[in-house]
């Protein structure tokens, strides 16, 4: 499959996933809101009140199904890119290999990831309350429902939920293509793939070039070093949120796909073979 092929067709399936993301945010953040104690609220007992009563559970359980949904779905299609070709893993082992690691690994890695989306939750509604107290001409019970009704507007958490879904999307699909090739029983590159549109970043009008990281091809433990204006940073897929600075992940949109390596005979090579 060429890069093009890829390209077009990683957009389609990003639209897919990031509708389906949002579902699954949006379901959570809808099960947390309803969760919080509000008959009581007032400006001065806001932070503590949603602090104390704000789920995070329910973020690490959002977590966990944002990867098995939308992480599974697209290390399939890149083991079956790369079956096609060289009849490598299968998906049955993949399947099983990337759920170890949501059970294992993911469980922590992600939870700084948990912690900011708790944090940015609770300090948007805070502000709700907040502002809500600081509304003339409306007694307290009137407040107080002046803060259920804006807490629990779709409104509020549809765009909390787009944010996270959009985020979120590139770097699990592209974490699952790194662990799609870690599986894989080949040797392996991994190639950036631009979306290559007007909304692409590149500098100086952004703070990182994606334009032109098209097509750069590493080793797949080595890190994309992704040129920037105040210098680079270097990341191991788009999206990564453990090495990446906001800048240079916060709504990319870029792919990854992987390049087996060939002996001179143009068979793939194995890892047994090294």
């Amino acid at each position: 499959m060429t890069t093009d092929q890829y390209r077009s067709i990683y957009i389609v399936l990003q639209s897919s996933y990031e509708k389906q993301a949002y579902r699954i945010v949006k379901k959570h953040l809808n099960i947390i809101i309803k969760g919080l104690s509000l008959s009581n609220i007032t400006a001065d007992n806001a932070q503590m009140t949603v602090e104390s009563t704000f789920d995070k559970k329910h973020v690490k359980t959002m977590y966990i199904e944002l990867y098995r949904a939308i992480g599974l779905k697209h290390g399939a299609f890149v083991v079956r890119n790369i079956d096609s070709d060289t009849k490598d893993i299968g998906l049955t082992f993949f399947e099983v290999f990337f759920n170890n690691l949501i059970n294992t690994v993911l469980i922590n890695s992600i939870g700084s990831r948990i912690t900011t989306v708790s944090e940015t939750m609770i300090d948007a509604i805070v502000k709700i309350i907040k502002d809500a107290y600081k509304t003339e001409d409306l007694n307290i019970m009137q407040v107080r429902k002046l803060i259920y009704d804006k807490v629990r507007d779709n409104n509020f958490y549809r765009y909390q939920a787009l944010r996270i879904a959009r985020t979120e999307t590139t770097t699990i699909s592209n974490y699952a293509t790194l662990q799609a090739g870690r599986a894989s029983r080949l040797v392996m590159t991994k190639k950036w793939v631009s979306i290559q549109s007007e909304r692409t970043r590149v500098t100086p009008e952004d703070q990182f070039d994606h334009l032109h990281m098209n097509d750069a091809v590493v080793e797949l433990e080595e890190l994309f070093n992704v040129d920037g204006i105040d210098g680079n940073n270097s990341i191991m897929y788009p999206g990564d949120q453990e090495l990446g600075v906001a800048g240079n992940i916060i709504n990319c949109r870029c792919a990854m796909t992987l390049i087996p390596k060939r002996d001179s005979n143009g068979r793939p090579i194995r890892k047994t073979d090294l």
